[in-house]
């Protein structure tokens, strides 16, 4: 390899080609479930863990740090720049893994995959712990990639040791992860069981380690998802379209279908043809993912136990495809079971599967170079990685952000003086990023579950008035039996509902009006 060109794909080049891609758009306002980072900045570390415990629903790893790196500034772009380095880094191991495990185009083309990807782009800028989550996953498989070609005993301990405390950190940063966890260690169990039981001795240890570990947090994490689930009833549909889009857009087929619509100029949030075909393909999507799950399962299992040499390709391979699948197959098994009563339902979104994005991206870019001419091939790259750049766009002005659409809804609707939130485990969106852009247009009111007759003496004031509902996990147990009050309000004060809007996956707006209103 040339001295130059050497250069170039070393690990701070690298990274500093992902920064760039990532810093545009970190000074936006604060969007949606942020303002648990925000508010943990400033709290003491038992602080941090009660907070947790009562207002949000993730390990304290994350928050831990962003205390420690709030030390030195509380701005908002400072506070996401954590996140951004995060995912900056995890791009520099992933074209490690792909160059030194597979090959150096493989790791090339991987590298600009998930430095452009929309998806592993939004969650680097985002105040949450994916971005944290991605680093150590991507880590872990690294150090077993390292592991495996371990010549000697004193690497190996080395490398699984190495392993064993990123599994340790990543279960402390983000639930999801466990199942790349799973992924990781079905992987080297029946690795070392086939091909050195020698070694199975010391992956159990590890194994061991991991969950003696995690047992200090668990009356946490069991505290947080008895909070979380006592007020849902085990029947609660939870197949909504988020589910179903998140297997497309993590294999980015979602990603270049809205670059597609970005170049035409197309609003997807407003277009309904879109909406309608998400809903009615909602059970088409479901097999594909189940489907799609067990392929790919298959495919590696298979795959594995057909080697008979001790080559280490076709069993890195199956590990890629195990981590990019199984976190996949296991949300949707828990999903469905959810939604049959079988199990307590789970929300899941788009942004929580970035560690299979990332290895998905290793599959992707290995069929890109497949494709023959070669010149087809680099078309194929060049071609992807533009629709990429283009879908970035969205990610930087993020136009379909809860901000933006807030705005849009607003100037929409001029003959609206009033602005109504439900109380949520933090301060409502409206009121604390959009209330001195309209003070002279609007009263905001904060409803609370023993307010509902006060605030509705303000409201009956008005003809009409915003809803804005914020669905949080607190909010998911308080609204059942707030919803049925407010509702039996609205009827007595002679209101109906004249339009509701989904701005995202955590605000719905609503207009209401009084019965009769021209």
């Amino acid at each position: 390899m040339a001295q130059g060109s050497r250069l170039f794909w070393s690990g701070p080049v690298l990274f500093a080609l992902a920064l760039l891609v990532r810093l545009p758009g970190i000074g936006r306002p604060e969007i949606g479930d942020e303002s648990a980072a925000v508010v943990a900045a400033g709290q003491t570390l038992t602080g941090i863990v009660e907070l947790l415990v009562t207002r949000d629903a993730h390990p304290p790893l994350y928050f831990f740090l962003i205390y420690l790196w709030g030390m030195l500034s509380r701005e908002l772009w400072w506070l996401r720049l954590l996140s951004v380095a995060f995912g900056a880094a995890a791009c520099v191991l992933i074209y490690k893994i792909g160059a030194e495990t597979f090959s150096p185009w493989i790791g090339r083309v991987t590298f600009f995959v998930v430095t452009l990807s929309p998806l592993l782009v939004f969650i680097s800028q985002y105040l949450r712990p994916y971005s944290l989550a991605l680093l150590l996953s991507v880590a872990s498989v690294f150090l077993v990639t390292r592991l495996l070609c371990a010549s000697d005993s004193r690497s190996f301990a080395r490398f699984l040791a190495g392993y064993t405390a990123c599994a340790v950190l990543v279960l402390y940063t983000f639930y999801f992860s466990l199942f790349v966890v799973l992924a990781v260690n079905l992987f080297l169990f029946v690795h070392f069981m086939r091909w050195a039981p020698k070694r199975l001795a010391a992956w159990g240890v590890s194994a061991v380690i991991v969950g003696l570990a995690y047992l200090p947090w668990l009356p946490y994490y069991t505290a947080q998802m008895e909070r979380v689930y006592s007020g849902i009833s085990s029947s609660t549909p939870m197949l909504k379209e988020a589910k179903m889009g998140f297997y497309v857009g993590t294999v980015q087929v979602g990603a270049i279908a809205r670059a597609f619509l970005a170049l035409l100029q197309v609003d997807e949030s407003r277009a309904s043809a879109v909406r309608v075909s998400v809903h009615y393909s909602e059970p088409v999507l479901l097999l594909i993912v189940l489907a799609g799950g067990l392929t790919v399962l298959c495919l590696a299992v298979t795959g594995y136990w057909r080697l008979r040499r001790s080559g280490q390709l076709p069993a890195l391979a199956s590990l890629v495809l195990l981590v990019a699948g199984v976190p996949i197959g296991c949300a949707v098994i828990l999903s469905v079971a959810g939604d049959l009563g079988l199990f307590r339902p789970i929300a899941i979104n788009l942004r929580y599967f970035g560690e299979s994005a990332a290895f998905f991206a290793f599959v992707l870019s290995a069929w890109l170079l497949s494709v023959k001419p070669r010149f087809l091939a680099t078309g194929a790259i060049v071609a992807l990685c533009l629709l990429f750049a283009v879908q970035l766009r969205f990610i930087y002005d993020y136009p379909f952000n809860d901000q933006s659409r807030l705005l849009e809804i607003l100037n929409r609707n001029q003959d609206i003086e009033l602005v109504v939130s439900f109380t949520s485990s933090v301060e409502p969106l409206f009121d604390k990023t959009n209330r001195q852009r309209f003070r002279d247009r609007y009263r905001t009111l904060i409803l609370s579950p023993d307010g509902v007759e006060a605030g509705m003496s303000a409201i009956a004031r008005h003809d009409r008035f915003y809803l804005f509902q914020i669905t949080t996990a607190e909010r998911m147990v308080q609204f059942p039996t707030f919803a049925r009050q407010f509702e039996l309000a609205l009827k007595r004060h002679d209101f109906v509902k004249a339009e509701e809007e989904r701005v995202s996956d955590v605000l719905t707006v609503a207009v209401f009006e009084r019965r009769g209103l021209p």
